[in-house]
């Protein structure tokens, strides 16, 4: 388990959090992301009961080391579930929170792409431009999809993880915002937030930065290893710092 100084945290949301005890997040391909924290809860105009908390964006930020200058953002989406106790006389809350491309996973759609011309790159971007969403594609930028592609009774989210699949690739949340965004292949790029010296020696591996290329010769043993590699769960034990 990972340490995290709770002073570097700052989580905004309808809730008054006023520090985090406990702290998960879930990033994996094909799936939408997840976070749960658990924290003390502040008083508040409204009380918290009331608050109109499903549904509602949450944005979880690391500020750095150096100056503590730079807000980082570990986690962005929509709360979900939302559980308020009482613990030795103190009232905590536990917020369960998924990425906000479960927006794309909401409403079964039918539809057909007959433009065989069209790149599978142009297929996700008219797909997601129905539900204000975006994708950065690192696969199908240039490849034609050949012949007529029909979304039958499926997700915005189902649609796009099959096209992927085309390229024996898949699709990855982002976790930085809570407008449905997504990567349409491997992830690309290194920005992320370094938590700790233990976790540059614990985190994803570097494979995970790498452009997805369709390989017709995967083995489904390499192609679950490669997905493994490309997906996280990470609990943090938050603690104080003196």
């Amino acid at each position: 388990m990972e340490a995290i100084a709770m002073d570097r945290l700052i989580l905004d949301s309808v809730f008054n959090v006023t520090g985090i005890l406990d702290l998960e997040i879930e990033h994996k391909v094909n799936e939408h992301g997840r976070m749960t924290v658990r924290g003390y809860l502040g008083n508040s105009p409204e009380p918290a009961e009331r608050l109109p908390s499903e549904g509602s964006e949450i944005k979880l930020m690391y500020t750095d080391e150096e100056g503590l200058t730079e807000q980082i953002p570990l986690f962005a989406g929509l709360i979900q579930k939302v559980h308020i106790f009482q613990e030795g006389g103190v009232r905590q809350v536990i917020l369960s929170a998924v990425s906000g491309s479960y927006l794309l996973d909401q409403e079964k759609r039918s539809c057909s792409f007959q433009d065989i011309s069209m790149s599978y790159k142009d297929v996700v971007k008219q797909v997601l431009q129905k539900s204000g969403g975006s994708a950065i594609c690192s696969i199908g930028k240039e490849t034609q999809i050949g012949k007529p592609l029909i979304q039958y009774e499926e997700t915005d989210w189902e649609f796009i993880k099959r096209l992927s699949s085309h390229f024996h690739s898949y699709i990855l949340p982002d976790l930085s915002g809570s407008c449905p965004h997504l990567w349409f292949g491997m992830r690309q790029g290194s920005r992320t937030a370094h938590l700790s010296n233990a976790e540059k020696n614990t985190g994803m591996d570097k494979r995970y930065y790498r452009t997805g290329k369709k390989c017709k010769t995967e083995s489904a043993s390499a192609k679950r290893n490669r997905e493994e590699e490309s997906s996280y769960r990470r609990r943090f034990l938050v603690y104080n710092e003196l």
